[in-house]
């Protein structure tokens, strides 16, 4: 089995190239994923995945959607209603934290299945909401179950593909882009007509006429549901394979990969050699593995293994454990719970111990540096791309252009959120296709940065409707593009054992960016309504500066241990 794998090395080798200038080296199951291939598996996973990141920026764009109506019903001032978003960003994170930590843990399949049902019940519990205080606590809990779908979601895929398919990390923001038309093309249709006008405007009884932004909510929470409902009807997830390597449960990681590529029609056989995710370097005659010897051979309960129906157990290395012989002495009821206790409770403390380590690893010397420019990165975008995106619907209705009465009625600034949600839709499949070209990926997020506070500085000064939303378009665009990027090489540059970790932690902290562009921006919005974009602007270039700082080349799982070996 062995012979004919090396047999095609050399063919998986050329295969494996992922936009980087130089070829780096590949672990023993990296070449195991390389010879199960792109298959149906994939393809599903992919799909479902993107559900996650569809629900984000659906979620996202439907607060600042009723952002406005909301505004007038409840009669809040341009300082006190960036309290919204402000809201919602704080939920996600803290949810993109502890589900980031949850799939280190935990495994990924938790926070696959976990984030899209808890988002449906939270959205359906905000379009309840009797006052502004209790939606604003309903959209933190919201927050703090969508906010940790784009990391694990992003994580989990990227752990699923061959590496010369990590490219399609950044195309999931195809789905990004869908969820901000998506929740547009519904604003359309439910809110002009069953919403009263701006705060200012002629009287209208609210609580019969405003009803627009609760039907939004139901309409999205019952989305969400189906999303949900389709990853668990129609798709097995089976536990990521990487994680299970490092997890050292090696044999489960087998299981895991033979169910996989039998899903795709080519059952393969595997031995532990195949599963090793260490980089082996052959120098000066001696061969350098960097991993533990595999652990010793499982044994598990005898009916443990019947669910996995004609997989081979044997080649997977289970086997079965014998029964208590005669004269062993059962324990006591009551020793028995004891001893259940102390195991629950000594792996709780485990836990936490792990928890409060990866977290460390993240900010020890060898990560530090990349560790904080990432977080740098995160928290520079979020802060520049919520205060534009949040403010948009009102900005557009507060706009002089193109309307009779001196601002664009609701249905006229909800088709411009429309343009600018479509403006998006190109950019994941553009910025899937520039980062394998030769910009590779740092140049083409710079790149893709600096060109969205171009758009805003234009979106300041156009007079002109159509001028005004192609900036609106071209900030959708540069912004999707960054965003895929970002999310697509994020993953790319950690170890398997800290990416979910370190992916959720990058996505909390850029969620305080977002926690305080609202706040910021309806401090400056009342000064004028030029500054938060100003402001937006002047963010998205410091975030390029902090792009061009980060490393082009970096992948986590091998380079520290190259490091070492060529040293």
């Amino acid at each position: 089995m062995r012979s004919s794998f090396s047999d095609n090395e050399q063919e998986y080798d050329s295969e494996a190239g992922d936009g980087s200038d130089t070829e780096e080296p590949r672990t023993p199951l990296d070449k195991t994923f390389d010879r199960i291939g792109m298959g149906a598996y994939q393809w599903v996973l992919l799909s479902l995945c993107g559900f996650g990141w569809l629900a984000d920026n659906m979620w996202l764009q439907a607060v600042a959607i009723v952002l406005p109506r909301v505004q007038r019903h409840y009669e809040i001032s341009d300082r006190s209603i960036g309290f919204m978003s402000s809201a919602v960003h704080a939920g996600m994170m803290v949810g993109a934290l502890g589900w980031g930590t949850c799939s280190d843990l935990l495994g990924r399949i938790t926070a696959f299945n976990g984030t899209l049902f808890l988002t449906s019940l939270f959205g359906l519990v905000c379009s309840l909401a009797g006052s502004f205080n209790w939606l604003c606590i309903s959209l933190f809990l919201l927050g703090s179950a969508v906010g940790g779908s784009m990391p694990t979601d992003g994580t989990l895929i990227s752990e699923h593909v061959p590496r010369g398919k990590q490219y399609l990390v950044t195309a999931l923001s195809v789905f990004f882009s869908i969820g901000g038309v998506l929740t547009a093309v519904v604003g359309i249709l439910v809110i002009p007509s069953n919403s009263c006008g701006p705060l200012g405007t002629i009287p209208c009884d609210t609580q019969e006429y405003n009803k627009g932004w609760r039907y939004l909510l139901q309409i999205l929470a019952l989305f969400t549901l189906v999303m949900f409902l389709c990853r668990i009807l129609f798709f097995t997830l089976h536990e990521s394979p990487r994680y299970l390597v490092h997890a050292g449960r090696h044999r489960e990681a087998i299981i895991s990969l033979q169910k996989i590529s039998a899903f795709n029609g080519e059952p393969v056989r595997l031995e532990l050699s195949d599963v090793q995710d260490t980089y082996k370097e052959s120098l000066e005659g001696t061969l350098l593995d960097r991993e533990n010897p595999p652990p010793p051979t499982v044994i598990v309960p005898q009916n443990q293994y019947a669910v996995y129906g004609d997989y081979d157990q044997e080649a997977a290395g289970v086997v079965q454990a014998s029964p208590l012989l005669a004269d062993e002495r059962s324990p006591s009821p009551s020793e028995s719970a004891l001893r259940v206790e102390d195991a629950v409770l000594d792996q709780q403390s485990r836990r936490m111990r792990a928890s409060a380590n990866k977290i460390a690893a993240v900010l020890s010397p060898e990560w530090r540096r990349t560790t904080l420019l990432v977080w740098a990165t995160w928290w520079t975008m979020s802060l520049a791309f919520t205060m534009f995106n949040v403010f948009l619907p009102k900005l557009l209705e507060a706009r002089s252009i193109g309307s009779d009465h001196g601002s664009e009625d609701i249905a006229g600034s909800l088709m411009s959120v429309l343009i600018y949600s479509l403006g998006g839709c190109p950019g994941a499949l553009l910025g899937a296709w520039m980062q394998v070209t030769s910009l590779g990926r740092r140049l083409s997020l710079a790149l893709s940065t600096v060109a969205t506070a171009f758009f805003c500085l234009l979106f300041v000064h156009v007079q002109v409707q159509w001028l005004l939303r192609l900036a609106t378009m071209g900030i959708s665009l540069c912004a999707t593009i960054m965003w895929a990027i970002l999310y697509g090489w994020t993953p790319t540059i950690f170890a398997t054992e800290l990416r979910g970790t370190a992916c959720g932690s990058a996505s909390a902290l850029s969620r305080i960016g977002g926690i305080i562009a609202p706040l910021l921006g309806g401090w400056l919005l009342m000064l004028d309504p030029a500054f938060p974009v100003y402001a937006s602007a002047a963010a998205f270039v410091l975030a390029g500066i902090c792009v061009l700082a980060l490393p082009e080349h970096g992948n986590g799982d091998r380079r520290s241990l190259a490091a070492e070996a060529i040293h």
